[in-house]
């Protein structure tokens, strides 16, 4: 299974398909070789991989509460609930991603833009993507030039002040 994320600050830099089944994250920089790095969990040390699960399990637990605006108290149950979602095999909340962006929508986007690019026409199968299995899409999102794409319209759709200067902004006054 892919998970598709982007690394950006103010322009996406980079779209990142992460592949559980191998275990790796591809990035795809937005420059204009379309540069692709691939990364194998295999190619760490078990020392390493042990910091970077902490890395991860900290973020995880920060970020469930960091961009909500919760006193300690609702926090501290915020990330309980993260927490045990966790310890119960699930990564993801059962609800949306919280963008206010329709996903399916943007996936139509992103294909469409692709393909028109390229001026090739979208593939038939890929028509009724409500039709197709969860797994379907997610390795179409997997696709490098419309996890690229996707990251590109998620930049462009991300609320107003959801950059780290506009944060620091409005936490420091």
């Amino acid at each position: 299974m892919s998970e598709t994320t982007t690394t950006t600050t103010r322009t996406p830099k980079a779209a990142c398909v992460a592949d559980h089944e191998r275990e790796t994250l591809a990035f795809t920089f937005a420059d204009q070789e379309k540069t692709v790095k691939t990364y194998a969990i295999a190619d760490y040390s078990e020392a390493i991989v042990k910091k970077l699960a902490l890395h991860g399990l900290e973020q995880k637990l920060r970020d469930c509460y960091a961009s909500k605006e919760l006193d300690a108290a609702q926090a501290v149950g915020v990330q309980q609930k993260v927490h045990d979602q966790l310890v119960s095999g699930e990564w993801n909340a059962k609800r949306g991603d919280g963008s206010g962006v329709d996903s399916m929508a943007l996936l139509v986007q992103a294909i469409k833009n692709v393909f028109g690019s390229i001026g090739q026409s979208i593939p038939t199968a890929w028509q009724d993507l409500e039709s197709m299995t969860k797994e379907a899409r997610a390795e179409i999102r997997s696709i490098n030039e419309i996890a690229t794409e996707l990251a590109v319209l998620r930049a462009a759709k991300r609320k107003p002040g959801s950059t780290l200067a506009d944060m620091l902004a409005k936490v420091n006054g």
